[in-house]
């Protein structure tokens, strides 16, 4: 596992993370892209990158 700030090109798989966690008991609206925005940018977001073991079958 490694943890890093995001990146610009990471911000697909986070809106799509996002989007599954929405709830509206948190939020009335889904959220919308863009994820980055002049309120959240990537410096600001940590991202986790976990290797997958495809040896385990």
């Amino acid at each position: 596992m490694q943890i890093r700030s995001s990146r610009p090109d990471d911000e697909p798989r986070l809106t799509e993370i996002s989007r599954s966690a929405w709830s509206p008991v948190v939020s009335p609206n889904p959220p919308n892209p863009p994820f980055f925005d002049e309120r959240t940018l990537p410096d600001n977001v940590l991202a986790v990158l976990m290797a997958l073991d495809l040896s385990t079958g």
